[in-house]
């Protein structure tokens, strides 16, 4: 006849902390402390995870806003850099600075244009018997 016992906790059966305490008086009161050590550094460990990724989305975050800044500005910049090349009298300077504005509002205009013939397009598929 044989008898299998099985556990799936950190700590041993309650047999088996009973063993530990007849053999090692105290030996239960340590294993139980070792366990709570344990847990707690667990517990530690999660929150520092968690507060790197917290700070990390937050840096993410502040890089994505200053890179939209920064693109959203492009135009202008490059559209005031040519009126100010052409006060000063340097045309091809100022014809780069407009022809860049251009280009960088270009994809702005594109999108604009074909969202209005999208919805041109979806109501006249409407109005259609």
């Amino acid at each position: 006849m044989s008898h299998v016992e099985m556990t799936s906790s950190p700590l041993p059966s309650s047999k088996e902390l009973a063993g530990y305490e007849h053999v090692l008086p105290g030996a239960a009161d340590r294993i139980l402390s070792m366990a709570e050590d344990s847990l707690h550094s667990e517990i530690d460990y999660q929150k520092q995870l968690v507060e790197i990724y917290r700070e990390d989305r937050r840096a993410e975050n502040w890089v994505y806003k200053f890179t939209s800044a920064v693109f959203s500005l492009m135009p202008a910049a490059a559209f005031t850099s040519s009126v100010v090349f052409f006060a000063l009298g340097m045309n091809p300077a100022a014809l780069i600075g407009f022809a860049g504005s251009i280009a960088l509002l270009l994809p702005q205009i594109i999108d604009a244009i074909k969202g209005r013939r999208t919805f041109k397009s979806d109501n006249s598929e409407k109005d259609k018997p």
